[in-house]
Formats: structure tokens, sequence, C-alpha cells
């Protein structure tokens, strides 16, 4: 009992010390909470929760998290059969307001576990040397999987390494492609999707801010990151058509930037 009052008596005293200093909090590595919470939207948490505190432990320095769906499913019981809570098939079909709503309510949920990701590395004392990124697979404009104009949310500098508090839109206003309209939430077309840059090219450009060279990331002798055109089977479906477009867009001109290796105008510091 004495050993266990010595121990929270030094770990109260590490803790004021460090909110004197401004040094990094103290954390405790022990043992998470692995209880399984009976509600999703605690589930994911708890799951952040063990990231974070693997972060803080120095398990690891590179953390990925798929958020499940499942966290941020709304009742659907006034937005018809067709809307049923898949968002995979909400998001490609979608064209009047239910749909619309039933979006905003499912992103409104995973910008808050975002947040949370966000408030716990604060509070850790990493976000400042850290960046955490949340995206998606679908396009900001389209309803389709488009690699070229994907969102992209950015917190933490990564050691003053990238520019924070800033929006950048990297979309070309002289391009656009018809067929990939979005919808208004009254159900007309909207804005159609404009030539972006490669969702490739952010990842290099964290690449570069953390202090990695092409020969860290290439693979196979390729430049770059990842895939950048069609499969070997050759684009198919409508939304394989529109992909073959982009590629052509990338490989034109127009293009703003050919080098595959090198960062974003703007966002590296």
């Amino acid at each position: 009992a004495d050993k266990n009052v010595f121990q929270n008596f030094i770990d109260q005293l590490a803790q004021i010390q460090s909110q004197i200093s401004g040094t990094t909090p103290v954390v405790q590595c022990s043992a998470p909470n692995t209880t399984e919470p009976a509600d999703n939207a605690t589930f994911n948490q708890r799951l952040m929760d063990i990231m974070v505190l693997a972060m803080s432990c120095g398990v690891t320095k590179i953390g990925t998290y798929h958020l499940n769906w499942a966290a941020c499913m709304h009742p659907t019981d006034n937005l018809g059969d067709r809307y049923s809570p898949n968002v995979h098939d909400t998001i490609h079909t979608f064209n009047h307001q239910s749909g619309h709503t039933m979006l905003q309510q499912w992103w409104g949920q995973a910008l808050d576990h975002y947040g949370y990701m966000v408030r716990k590395m604060k509070a850790a004392g990493l976000l400042d040397k850290s960046v955490v990124v949340f995206t998606s697979d679908f396009a900001t404009s389209a309803r389709g999987h488009h690699g070229i104009d994907l969102p992209v949310l950015t917190a933490g500098g990564l050691n003053g390494k990238l520019r924070q508090g800033e929006i950048i839109n990297f979309q070309n206003p002289n391009t656009y492609f018809e067929d990939a309209y979005a919808f208004t939430p009254a159900g007309d077309k909207g804005y159609p999707l404009r030539g972006g840059r490669r969702y490739n090219e952010f990842l290099v450009t964290l690449f570069h801010a953390a202090g990695l060279t092409p020969a860290d990331y290439n693979r196979m002798g390729s430049a770059g990151f990842g895939t950048y055109d069609c499969p070997a089977a050759g684009c198919v479906g409508a939304e394989g058509g529109l992909n073959g477009k982009l590629m052509n867009y990338q490989a034109s001109a127009q293009y703003p930037n050919q080098d595959k290796d090198a960062p974003l105008p703007y966002f590296k510091i």
C-alpha cells in the first residue's frame, strides 16, 4: 500500500512538473482498456485510445485507422429502402434530399471521430510533431472513386514542415468532366468533377515532409508512389471510362506538374 501511495505521489509530481515546464505530458504506458463497449461509437474511440497510447509509448510511429462505418449509422426509417445504411452505395446513387441528408449525418459523425483522435493526440503531446490525415476514397465533386479529386483534411504540422490553418484548392478551373456531375440536395446536377491533383502527390508530399527521399518510397524502379494509370486490363465500366479520361488529362500539357517525385506546391513549408 505504501508503495502505491509513493508511486501516485511521484506521478503527481511528474504531471505538475510537465505543466510548469511545458514539456510533453507524462503518459502512463500501462495495459489499455480492452473491454469491448456495447455501442459502436465508444468502441471506435477505444481503439483510437489504444493507437495513441501505442504512439506515446514508442510502440509505433505510424497508425492507420479505417473507421467502422457502423459507428456513423443513423436510423433510416424516413429515408426509404434505397437509402439503407450503406455508405458506399448511397454515395454512388443518391440524387435527392434524403440521400444528401444521410451523407451529411454520416460525414458529421466521421468528423466527430477525427476530432476525437486529434484531441487525444494533442493531449498526449504528439500533435505538433505529427500529421493526422482524414480522407475518403470518394471524390469531392462527384460520386465515384477518382484519385484526382479526393478530399483531405490534415491536423498537425509535422514539426513545422506542413502549412496549417489554410484551405488549398488544387482544382483546375479550366477543366471539367461533364459525365461526373455531383447532384445538389434538390436532385439537380450540381458542379462537375474538375481536374485536380493526384492523391499520390499528396502522399509524396508527406514523405518529403517526413524526411524521406524517392529512394525510400519508390517501388519497382518507378517514380512516385502507387498506381498512376489504369490496370493492365484497362479502365472498364462507366466509372472506368471516366478514369481513363482523367488519366489522359494527367498526361496532357494542361496538367501542371509531371514530376511524380515533386511535393505539392504551397502545402509543404
